[in-house]
């Protein structure tokens, strides 16, 4: 798959909102709490630099049961009204065992497909992984230097991106073209089926990926737009009941900090997947994983 740059800048949206919705399976009781506190919700990259830091509030919601649920309150900022579509966690920690269980009740209760290990081509992925491990040999790669992506495509019936081509590069170049070719492994891996949902539901529609490193965090966003408002919320809520799910199964493996730091919100008609994480830490992730033997 070959990127090209093409097109001006992508500017993103002003902010996001608070819908209200229920996604088929919530996720027990008051563990997000304590999840949210420690893994606080990502920014939008185009909003990073502006937004002020809101102390969250918690509300119940009304329930005609004996013990209501706590769902999150709307938090206003001064530039937007982001909303975080989460659900209830758990007293008990769940074991990898238990989150793995109602990791794939909940994608089978949203119609959303899990990829079992055959259907992911793990060549793809190594392939990558001895480009960037050749780039460190010859002294091309540093890993500390800032950078900047964005990547659009459209989607096909089985999530794939379709016809990908830069709309922006800044900075190192080497970064650029090395995640700029991360984003190409994990598409033809077949990793990107998470998005087969919204092609479903809105098929051709156009994803919009963004990779940015920064002096302090690592920020990156997908993006695409559903059919209705109605239909993002619902989206986004089951994706962050996924990432729950999916975070607990993966309990002590880089994949865990990577869900744990990554949220899906509704905005309008599109969902928005955000990832942060402080620099230090994804370099470190990404140098552990070039070391030989692994």
């Amino acid at each position: 798959m070959q990127l090209v740059q093409v097109g001006e800048k992508f500017r993103y949206p002003d902010g996001y909102f608070t819908p209200d919705g229920q996604v088929t399976a919530e996720l027990p009781p008051q563990t997000l709490a304590a999840n949210t506190a420690q893994y606080p919700a990502p920014k939008i990259i185009s909003l990073a630099a502006n937004e002020k830091k809101v102390q969250p509030e918690v509300s119940p919601s009304p329930s005609p049961a004996t013990s209501p649920s706590p769902a999150a309150s709307p938090v206003a900022s001064p530039s937007a009204t982001t909303a975080v579509a989460k659900a209830s966690p758990a007293t008990t920690p769940l074991t990898p065992e238990e989150a793995q269980k109602q990791l794939d009740k909940t994608a089978e209760q949203n119609n959303v497909p899990l990829p079992d290990e055959n259907e992911i081509n793990k060549k793809v992925l190594k392939d990558f992984a001895k480009y960037a491990n050749d780039l460190k040999n010859q002294g091309k790669l540093d890993l500390n230097k800032p950078f900047e992506i964005v990547i659009e495509a459209e989607l096909d019936e089985s999530g794939k991106l379709k016809n990908p081509r830069f709309t922006k590069k800044a900075g190192d170049e080497n970064l650029v073209d090395l995640f700029g070719k991360m984003v190409a492994a994990l598409n033809d891996s077949g990793f990107l089926i998470y998005l087969k949902p919204i092609s479903t539901d809105n098929p051709g529609a156009t994803v919009k990926i963004t990779v940015k490193q920064g002096e302090l965090e690592v920020l990156a966003s997908v993006e695409s737009e559903t059919s209705s408002a109605q239909k993002a919320e619902s989206l986004a809520k089951a994706l962050n009941s996924l990432l729950y799910f999916g975070a607990g199964s993966r309990a002590g493996k880089d994949e865990e900090v990577l869900m744990k730091n990554t949220n899906a919100s509704p905005d309008g008609k599109r969902v928005v997947v955000n990832f942060s994480m402080p620099r230090q830490s994804v370099v470190d992730m990404i140098k552990k994983q070039l070391e030989p033997g692994v």
